[in-house]
């Protein structure tokens, strides 16, 4: 009988493959695109990047949540790589700029290790979570989300953190 090369299950999983990549491809792309822009205007855009960002990320997860539709769920999983890609940048200079010069190394180091703790430990913790249910999940997960957004539009003061030189009436 015919049996097909080895190559050719590698092949079979070339479609899912590409989904998951786009939305990682979208992340990095809107990253890219707000740092552009968030480097010719650094105060102006912050605070509403990285609003907007978690609102995405929010509605992503609500989405994610009620769908049963693969497509549905990979258009929200895409919505939330935009919208993380909006934060990541602007997140980065709020954090590196309220930090003085000669702490801006320790800071930085600080903020990337702790955010790289959540890279590891954000998959346990929600394989852990599974047991609770998809709806479950992802409603907590939006939940947080929405609760970091009101946070941040409510007590963070972009005027306080930035040094003059970025913002926006100084530009």
């Amino acid at each position: 009988g015919f049996s097909p090369p080895g190559w050719f299950g590698s092949i079979m999983f070339l479609p899912g493959g590409f989904f998951i990549g786009n939305t990682n491809l979208n992340s990095l792309q809107e990253c890219f695109l707000s740092g552009n822009y968030l480097e010719r205007q650094p105060g102006r855009f912050l605070k509403i990047a990285v609003g907007s960002g978690l609102a995405m990320v929010t509605g992503a997860l609500v989405l994610m949540a009620i769908v049963r539709n693969i497509y549905l769920f990979f258009l929200a999983i895409t919505a939330m790589g935009i919208g993380t890609g909006l934060v990541l940048p602007a997140v980065n200079t709020l954090i590196t700029s309220a930090a003085a010069r000669e702490e801006r190394g320790i800071i930085t180091c600080l903020y990337g290790s702790l955010r790289f703790f959540g890279v590891a430990l954000g998959p346990p913790a929600f394989g852990l979570a599974t047991a609770w249910g998809k709806l479950a999940l992802f409603l907590t997960a939006a939940a947080l989300v929405a609760l970091t957004t009101a946070f941040l539009l409510a007590f963070v003061r972009i005027e306080k953190i930035l040094p003059d030189k970025l913002l926006p009436d100084n530009n």
